[in-house]
């Protein structure tokens, strides 16, 4: 109903206004490593916006609150790369909440689930989330060295069940090389992998930074 009223809103302000097909987003999404879970992802449309031809991305996130929940809602402008303009609504709890426990969503195409954290866990806790056992640094490009290149890279990865990393996106890059040689090492590296309530292991998507500083 939120996203049907916003299109209607958009279309009446903007005469001509064309919406990018889900189904386009997802093709370059899986194009560039991403899955198809990840369109529900903030961070990741804005990685792709430009690349599917949008000027203005709309994003809408739901975020777990003691007494309900809060709608933010951002406008962004794609080409800029800035946030334009952002809205927050209290939205009540339609039914009583269990509290702090973990949710844990599966996507059954891909096998890899999102967690999503509420309030304070528990000791020890009911789900635990990947760790990193064996991550090394990678190295730098003489190129990256030469033209003093430093920063962070910000990946988007699958831990498997066996702890490695797989499907593997860019979110954040540098030049010079320094994108490459973070996929190549975290495709190496080996993680402790999450772990549900039944105490098995599963396979998640998370977030990976690899930061280069420069001696």
């Amino acid at each position: 109903m939120f996203e049907t009223s916003v299109r209607a809103d958009l279309e009446k302000m903007i005469p001509g206004v064309r919406f990018i097909k889900r189904e386009s987003v997802i093709n370059i999404l899986e194009g560039r490593g991403f899955l198809a879970l990840d369109a529900y992802m903030p961070d990741v449309l804005k990685a792709v916006a430009t690349s599917a031809g949008a000027d203005i991305l709309v994003t809408d996130t739901l975020l777990w609150q003691s007494d309900g929940y809060e709608l933010t809602s951002e406008v962004y402008d794609a080409i800029q790369a800035k946030k334009l303009e952002q809205f927050r609504a209290k939205i009540a709890s339609p039914v009583p909440d269990s509290g702090g426990e973990p949710l844990v969503f599966k996507d059954q195409e891909s096998g890899a689930s999102i967690i999503i954290f509420r309030g304070k866990q528990t000791s020890p806790p009911i789900v635990e989330y990947p760790a990193c056992l064996r991550c090394p640094d990678p190295s730098f490009t003489p190129e990256a060295r030469a033209d003093r290149i430093h920063g962070r890279v910000l990946l988007l990865a699958t831990v498997t069940e066996q702890g490695l990393a797989d499907h593997i996106g860019v979110l954040e890059g540098l030049a010079d090389g320094l994108t490459e040689q973070a996929l190549e090492a975290v495709g190496n590296w080996r993680f402790k992998p999450a772990i549900g309530k039944d105490g098995k292991p599963f396979a998640t998507r998370m977030p990976v930074e690899v930061t280069f500083r420069l001696q």
